[in-house]
């Protein structure tokens, strides 16, 4: 029988959102190279699919940045401070 790794010890595994950012990337710069290599070549689609690649991979970080310094400031509220205080209207307990 294999050895089981207790859950604080498992590997991470990607979110969807991941996956079809991976799936986005590699259809578009296979849709960009096949049409450039089609009207201007082999090695011209290639390069384009390169550039596309590069474009497609730097646009995804630029947006991974973003919503992980937007998400500290909504962890991290206004003022710096973690807000644990849950607005409730209790008069109608």
């Amino acid at each position: 029988m294999p050895p089981t790794l207790p859950l604080t010890h498992r590997p991470t595994a990607y979110t969807l959102i991941e996956l079809l950012a991976v799936m986005f990337v590699v259809a578009m710069t296979g849709l960009v190279e096949e049409s450039v290599a089609h009207r201007f070549g082999r090695w011209t689609g290639i390069g384009a699919g390169a550039v596309t690649l590069i474009i497609c991979v730097m646009g995804g970080g630029a947006l991974l940045s973003l919503e992980l310094e937007t998400g500290q400031k909504t962890i991290a509220g206004a003022e710096g401070e973690v807000s644990r205080d849950i607005p409730c209207d209790c008069s109608s307990i």
